[in-house]
């Protein structure tokens, strides 16, 4: 399926070794395909409502908008924000499932952040993982790589990025929660929340975005379990 026109995404054949997907959504006409292994690309909550409000509203991954939705539109502000909590648990719960408990397809998940922070490490994670290879000195992959690295900032600009997205900073968007909705999210996201590393816990100040009190222990051990296998 092509989506407003970006390119290379109707190719799901031989040509083409990564296709995105959005699995488990499934949108009316799209080409379906077979794959062997997914890569998951996660990110902090409070900037993926925000980020995704303003594709809806703008139909661009690079416009920004000069006002904001829990200003100028609260009413539907806190409903976007619950609706997107409550699909990204079905979404995660549907994943997981498929992946991980019945075992159609090996996944590795990588986070934005890290992506941002340490992009050559994580970019050689995810191919050491697509490859099936604990290594990859001498292979043609290290060279494509390495020609990454030392593009710098520019191998990673696909299309124009919003001002604070060069910055690379995040969980700048925290404000724009009241309360209740950082609450929900909280709660609704728990388990989420501690697996990806989104936990104030020892040893996770970076991306601690989420302070927890008297956390369960079976969260603090699935966080754990996420960095052990990260």
């Amino acid at each position: 399926m092509q989506i407003n026109g970006l390119k290379g995404q109707h190719i799901n054949d031989e040509r083409c070794w990564i296709i995105k997907s959005h699995h488990p959504k499934q949108q009316p006409k799209v080409l379906s395909f077979k794959s062997d292994k997914v890569l998951c690309v996660v990110r902090n909550p409070l900037d993926v409502f925000v980020s995704y409000a303003t594709l809806c509203n703008t139909l661009s991954h690079s416009a920004e908008l000069d006002f904001r939705f829990d200003k100028e539109y609260p009413v539907w502000w806190d409903w976007w924000v619950k609706l997107n909590v409550d699909l990204m648990c079905k979404y995660f719960d549907i994943l997981f499932k498929d992946c991980v408990e019945n075992r159609l397809n090996p996944i590795h998940v990588v986070r934005f952040e890290d992506l941002c922070d340490e992009p050559i490490n994580e970019i050689t994670s995810m191919m050491k993982f697509s490859l099936g290879m604990d290594n990859l000195e001498g292979t043609n992959m290290e060279r494509r790589i390495n020609a990454i690295r030392d593009m710098g900032t520019k191998a990673t600009e696909t299309y124009r990025l919003k001002a604070h997205s060069k910055q690379r900073k995040f969980n700048t968007k925290k404000d724009m929660y009241t309360p209740e909705q950082h609450q929900y999210i909280k709660d609704k996201l728990a388990k989420w929340i501690w697996y990806f590393g989104y936990a104030n816990h020892e040893g996770n100040e970076r991306t601690g975005f989420f302070d927890y009190e008297n956390p369960a222990p079976e969260l603090v051990a699935s966080f754990r379990g996420f960095r052990a296998q990260n």
